[in-house]
């Protein structure tokens, strides 16, 4: 995902190369991306450090985008219970029994490796 702030330094440069005073100079934009990402990961080579900002809390975007299709339906899962708990997860809100069917899901694998996976 792009960060907000170069996201309003690309549609300011727009609108100088293009010289007109339309968003982004008159630039067709397609945007298309998961906004319940993570933030994008800040610069860590500049000597003042600034929070990550997303691209649709740039001060541009509302300028710039005025047409958003929120895509909803689901092609890669059938079992609506599993779908129900993705889209919980996906914001942070399991229920109880959406926890307990996960829970249930635990197992014990044995790896020939040696070596263990994580608990996240």
């Amino acid at each position: 995902m792009i960060d907000g702030r170069l996201f309003d330094k690309l549609e300011a440069i727009g609108r100088l190369v293009r010289r007109k005073s339309l968003p982004f100079g008159g630039i067709q934009l397609v945007i298309s991306g998961d906004f319940f990402q993570l933030p994008p990961v800040p610069d860590k080579s500049h000597k003042f450090k600034m929070p990550s900002v997303f691209a649709f809390d740039a001060e541009s975007w509302p300028r710039c985008i005025k047409t958003v299709i929120l895509l909803t339906h689901v092609f890669r899962q059938r079992d609506q219970a599993f779908i129900d708990i993705l889209a919980a997860m996906r914001i942070g809100k399991l229920s109880d029994e959406q926890n307990k069917t996960l829970h249930a899901l635990q197992r014990t694998i044995n790896y020939s490796d040696g070596v263990e996976p994580c608990h996240l």
